[in-house]
């Protein structure tokens, strides 16, 4: 049995009733016929602007829907964020500093580990000693917002440390460059993050040396 209120309050059985109403109009030859055409082209004009509103409806529908379906998905695999390592309490008369773990984004992660290369060292030894230049760190899953010291490390009595940070995750993989030099007694760092060809971090300190461009050398 045809649902006759659900069918009337079908936009597309209005814009039809308003043509059936114009034709009427059109093909009765009577002073009234242009008053039915008007009515007619009315309830076409109000069909179609009615149809439109529940598209855009559910246009707005779907897309909430889909954006709540990639937040759950970044909850389960960290989005966009990724973490990085930090060198703090720099010890500058034994040159020890300490780890810092740094989540940046708003989801949790999961599965975080570093690779860390003493390019300075590295470039000394041979490649049956490669696992001597390196240091792994696996600290699981972090929750965003929240550091976790995770190791320290000896700078050693170099004027110039370089490190390359491996970053492994859930969501990703990135690359951590870690520039370290002893200017007038201390230590000054520079620091960048990258996932493929886009930076995600950097950040400089005030008297690390830069070019007249601003640029580091991050060889």
């Amino acid at each position: 049995m045809i649902n006759i209120k659900a069918y009337l309050l079908n936009p597309n059985a209005i814009i039809f009733l308003g043509v059936i109403i114009s034709a009427i109009g059109i093909f009765w030859k009577a002073k009234r016929s242009k008053t039915l055409i008007l009515i007619g082209a009315l309830i076409i004009a109000i069909g179609a602007f009615w149809s439109e509103g529940k598209v855009r409806k559910l246009e707005i529908e779907l897309r909430t829907k889909n954006e709540e379906i990639e937040k759950t998905n970044d909850y389960i695999t960290g989005g966009n964020g990724f973490c990085h390592l930090s060198l703090v309490s720099i010890n500058s008369r034994n040159n020890t500093a300490s780890l810092i773990a740094i989540p940046m984004g708003e989801y949790p992660l999961y599965d975080v580990s570093f690779k860390i290369f003493d390019v300075n060292e590295f470039e000394k030894i041979t490649q049956e000693q490669s696992a001597k230049g390196s240091i792994d760190i696996d600290i699981g899953n972090i929750a965003p917002g929240i550091t976790q010291k995770v190791g320290s490390i000896n700078l050693g009595y170099e004027n110039e440390k370089r490190y390359n940070v491996f970053i492994f995750a859930r969501n990703g993989f990135c690359t951590q460059w870690i520039r370290l030099k002893r200017i007038g007694g201390e230590w000054v760092m520079a620091t960048k993050v990258t996932r493929g060809e886009t930076k995600l971090y950097e950040k400089i300190d005030d008297r690390f040396p830069q070019d007249r461009y601003g640029n580091i050398d991050w060889d």
